[in-house]
């Protein structure tokens, strides 16, 4: 397969109400730059915002107005340190209609948010709805298909810093998507992602995600294909090549097919020292997926890939279909202090689907419904004080190696 943006784009896809924004005492010592009221007009809403932006020096703050922006293709944020704010009354950054979506070509790259492309972005109080991406963390997205063909712009080095805190991304593709590697550590923080196929991606490093709330209230509202896939992916894709040390933490996750997936498969990479700890997941599978809840898999068989080191601790599973925690060609784990509980078999094996699990390439069906499935090439560090219930095929499954 040609390792390309096209080939990262297509399997970046496949793979309460909102708080009143508290302003900081930094924010209010400089006067905001006002963003001047949207019309429900792509034209008018789209040049209000970079109106705005063109004003803005580093460090300033972008107060949007009440009301709902048309975007379209992604407006860039270029500038380092800037803060966008939603009115405390509502803020929607629309990418478009949702019968746009029907052209799926022309949705990839005419249905977006923004592109993160400086360093240190603060993000506070906005709803993104309609889009292939609400936010595209790093450098470059392509502007067409043809840029796409070539192989894109991407550039491995991100500076990172960003903030995105107390937002809600709701009936879109992807929420958040993150690629390459980040200079400072990006912090993605109490918000909702609603009816999204991917509601966070990194493709690279390093972030920290924590408090989330992620639902798939009505999957039918999500664009394109009107279910839910894995809700948090890690996976690195050129011209990152490492996905190590992010922090999964205290979210709360609810019926997508998969819950949090650390997934190699793109050659020389390498996914070490990443944390997923104090989350609650329950997985909900449609007839198009597996539903496992969290999965932490290496699929490369052909070159050097290093999955290792990873801390699986104090998560509550409820629900799962196939497996409850499933280790592949991973090296090194520690799975402590979890609670798995309503695991059955997927029925019929294989079945399809989506993400995180091929059930042909790592061979679980003698373990399907079980608890944790750790597969003969995976070796773990710890393995204790994991309570199960409700599992209808072993508690804990370790193939011996050969």
């Amino acid at each position: 397969m040609k390792w390309n943006f096209l080939t990262a784009l297509i399997l970046g896809f496949l793979t309460l109400s909102l708080h009143t924004v508290a302003l900081s005492k930094s924010i209010l010592d400089k006067e905001p730059i006002m963003v001047a009221p949207p019309k429900n007009d792509l034209s008018y809403d789209r040049q209000a915002i970079l109106t705005a932006l063109s004003k803005a020096n580093a460090g300033d703050t972008l107060q949007f107005s009440k009301g709902t922006y048309y975007v379209g293709p992604f407006i860039a944020i270029d500038k380092p340190n800037l803060t966008l704010v939603g009115s405390a009354e509502g803020t929607t950054i629309k990418g478009c209609d949702i019968e746009s979506f029907q052209n799926q070509e022309y949705a990839i790259f005419n249905c977006n948010g923004f592109e993160l492309r400086s360093g240190n972005t603060h993000i506070e109080g906005l709803t993104f709805e309609n889009t292939w991406h609400g936010l595209y963390v790093g450098c470059c997205f392509p502007k067409n298909i043809e840029e796409a063909e070539k192989g894109g712009s991407e550039q491995k080095l991100q500076l990172g810093g960003h903030i995105i805190e107390n937002s809600l991304f709701k009936n879109s593709s992807n929420g958040i998507r993150v690629i390459g590697e980040s200079v400072q550590r990006n912090i993605f923080k109490h918000n909702r992602f609603i009816n999204t196929f991917h509601a966070i991606v990194i493709n690279g490093s390093d972030a920290e995600i924590t408090s989330n709330l992620i639902h798939a209230q009505n999957p039918e509202d999500i664009p394109v294909t009107g279910f839910a896939g894995g809700a948090i992916i890690i996976a690195p894709i050129p011209p990152a090549q490492t996905c190590g040390k992010n922090i999964i933490s205290n979210n709360r996750i609810a019926s997508h097919s998969d819950g949090v997936v650390l997934h190699l498969f793109a050659p020389n990479s390498s996914c070490i020292g990443n944390e997923i700890i104090n989350n609650t997941i329950v997985t909900e599978a449609k007839p198009a997926s597996v539903g496992i809840p969290i999965a932490v898999i290496n699929s490369i068989n052909e070159s050097p890939a290093n999955l290792s080191n990873t801390l699986i601790k104090g998560n509550r599973i409820d629900g799962g279909s196939g497996l409850g925690i499933e280790i592949l060609n991973a090296s090194d784990n520690t799975i402590i202090d979890n609670s798995i509980n309503s695991i059955k078999k997927r029925e019929p094996f294989p079945g399809n689907y989506v993400n995180s699990s091929d059930p042909v390439l790592s061979g679980w069906k003698e373990y399907n419904g079980s608890g944790i499935w750790l597969s003969k090439s995976s070796s773990i560090k710890q393995i204790n004080n994991n309570t199960f219930s409700d599992i209808e095929n072993q508690n804990v499954a370790i193939e011996k190696p050969e």
